[in-house]
C-alpha cells in the first residue's frame, strides 16, 4: 500500500500491527480489496459490506474490531483523497 496513485503514502506505513490485531488489519485489507468504484471517489467501507462478508467468510468480528475497521477505512480515505 506505499505506492498509490502514483505517490508514497506514508502515513500508512507504521510498521507491523501487534499481534493481537493483525487480523483486523487482515480484515480491513480482504474488505479494501472488494471495494466497488463508483466513478465518484473511493467509497467508505459499509455496515451491509461488513455484514455480509462476516456471512461469507465465517469471521465474526466483535464490536471492537467493527470500530478498528471503520476507523482504519477513515484514515485510509483521508490519506487517498490527499
Amino acid at each position: 500500500m506505499r505506492k498509490q496513485r502514483g505517490k508514497e503514502v506514508e502515513a500508512l506505513d507504521i510498521g507491523e500491527p501487534p499481534e493481537e490485531l493483525a487480523h483486523v488489519l487482515r480484515w480491513f485489507q480482504d474488505l479494501s480489496g472488494a471495494r466497488v468504484s463508483t466513478g465518484f471517489g473511493i467509497p467508505p467501507i459499509t455496515y451491509t459490506e461488513l455484514s455480509a462478508w462476516s456471512r461469507m467468510t465465517g469471521n465474526q468480528p466483535t464490536p471492537f474490531e467493527v470500530a478498528a475497521i471503520k476507523r482504519l477505512d477513515r484514515l485510509y480515505l483521508s490519506v487517498m483523497s490527499k
